[in-house]
């Protein structure tokens, strides 16, 4: 629960401050620390800054969409330095069983389909930090992670925003109720993909531990 308070205080005091420019550094700062600290969710912030800027309140659209997607790409830039620097499987959570498959898989996606893996794995918090940490582990090379990753971070920025621009259109009248149902049905939404790309073979929680294959070197 102490996730959810601080991500609600934070909500309230983007909202209070959405009419100051320098807000849009807040929302790349959040987008910036999701991409390697899962725990701190942005998407929820993202649609808040869309469904005012729709309200008549907040930053425009173009500058919430260019400040998440480039807070995006710098936050699973890091990840994947930290994956190519740190030797993160000694971490607990990833010394676990379930921990240990979700590098494996992975591993084995990023072989098979990196540039796809990549770009599906930003619409899952966890998922992406392990699989951008795996990229850095397993030696995929830099520029093409970086040329997925940013077609990753702008349709994810493009998708959280248009969730926001969708709820202010429809209550618009109603700012608080706007909020409200722009967060309710990215989390519907988020629940729906992830449901989704499991089913493909694309999610890191579907996949069963095996061992991993070379990593791709080009």
């Amino acid at each position: 629960m102490r996730g959810v308070e601080i991500i609600s205080a934070i909500e309230e005091w983007v909202v209070a401050a959405a009419g100051q420019p320098w807000v849009l550094l807040v929302v790349f700062a959040l987008c910036f620390i999701d991409g390697f600290f899962p725990p701190l969710p942005s998407e929820s912030i993202v649609i808040t800054m869309a469904t005012l800027a729709m309200t008549g309140v907040g930053q425009p659209l173009w500058a919430v969409i260019l400040a998440t997607a480039l807070g995006a790409l710098a936050g699973d830039c890091v990840a994947y330095l930290i994956g190519r620097t740190v030797p993160f499987r000694t971490l607990p959570y990833l010394r676990s069983e379930r921990g240990a498959a979700l590098i494996r898989g992975a591993e084995r996606q990023l072989t098979k389909r990196g540039g796809t893996y990549i770009i599906a794995a930003r619409y899952i918090p966890v998922g992406r930090m392990l699989v951008n940490m795996s990229a850095g582990m397993v030696g995929f090379p830099f520029r093409r992670f970086v040329a997925f990753d940013a077609i990753g971070a702008t349709l994810w920025a493009l998708y959280s925003v248009a969730i926001g621009t969708v709820s202010g259109a429809l209550f618009g009248s109603s700012p608080l109720v706007a909020i409200v149902v722009g967060v309710a049905g990215g989390i519907a939404l988020g629940v729906v993909i992830d449901r989704v790309l499991r089913a493909v073979g694309v999610a890191p929680a579907e996949l069963q531990p095996r061992t991993a294959q070379a990593a791709p070197r080009g």
